[in-house]
């Protein structure tokens, strides 16, 4: 993680274009939280992530000339996407110097708390002992944790920074808080905000707020009834087939994506 993150920031200062860096986690995960400088891979699942980074690479050559990147650096959460990744970029894609942020995000935030831990001693040290400097992290934002499939009770553990860089899918307020879409049939996963929250009743849209209030009328077997009766309406077709974010196909794209895109 110190290579990386000294590898990173003299890349960022010297603005390497030639060198791409690649955030290989799924779109909501780098939503809330990612490194400086790193292209964002937009799909909700891993399996479309080699095609979208294979859009992602020709871009890049018709970028600079022909020219693959000359380097790719590469994160995820803990490694294990990064492995399969890297593996195809030197199969298929024939680009070789690959370096991957050892043990992904969270290696990252030991390294800068073991950092912050080591430069507090050393300040305390009544010794002519080095100085170590503060390393500031250059990954934004919160670390979406998977076991929880929901980052709403996040401790302070996996805060990184307090940049918020999120926004609401409702009102586009900045928001890193995900829930899921209160209608069970939708159960979409969204970023949302207190007070669209409250007006929708942790709905992502009027429609599934008014399935919401319709069930809550119901027995727990009529509500199990209805569900199965009608679930299939929930499940529509690529609400973003038509757009530069076609590998999201499970909730329409917020303004700020259709932006970033």
């Amino acid at each position: 993680p110190d290579q990386w993150h000294h590898k990173l920031k003299a890349r960022n200062d010297t603005n390497d274009s030639s060198t791409l860096v690649l955030d290989v986690r799924n779109f909501y995960e780098h939503e809330i939280g990612r490194f400086d400088g790193a292209t964002r891979i937009m799909v909700d699942t891993f399996r479309d992530t080699f095609d979208a980074l294979d859009e992602i690479l020709e871009q890049h050559e018709v970028q600079h000339d022909g020219q693959k990147p000359s380097e790719v650096m590469m994160y995820c959460t803990g490694g294990i996407r990064c492995e399969k990744v890297g593996a195809y970029l030197a199969q298929y894609k024939g680009v070789s110097n690959v370096q991957k942020l050892h043990g992904g995000i969270v290696n990252y935030m030991r390294f800068l708390k073991e950092n912050k831990k080591a430069e507090a001693e050393a300040r305390a040290s009544s010794s002519d002992a080095v100085k170590i400097e503060e390393e500031v992290s250059l990954f934004k934002g919160k670390n979406f944790v998977f076991d929880q499939r929901c980052v709403g009770q996040l401790t302070e553990s996996e805060e990184v920074t307090s940049d918020v860089l999120g926004r609401c899918f409702q009102c586009g307020e900045p928001c890193n808080h995900h829930t899921n879409c209160s209608n069970l049939m939708c159960h979409g996963l969204i970023l949302q905000c207190p007070k669209c929250a409250a007006n929708l009743l942790g709905s992502c849209t009027e429609a599934c707020k008014q399935e919401v209030v319709k069930m809550d009328a119901m027995t727990p077997d009529e509500q199990r009834s209805y569900r199965k009766e009608n679930a299939l309406k929930w499940k529509p077709k690529n609400p973003n087939s038509a757009s530069a974010l076609k590998y999201i196909k499970f909730r329409p794209a917020s303004p700020e994506l259709l932006e970033h895109a």
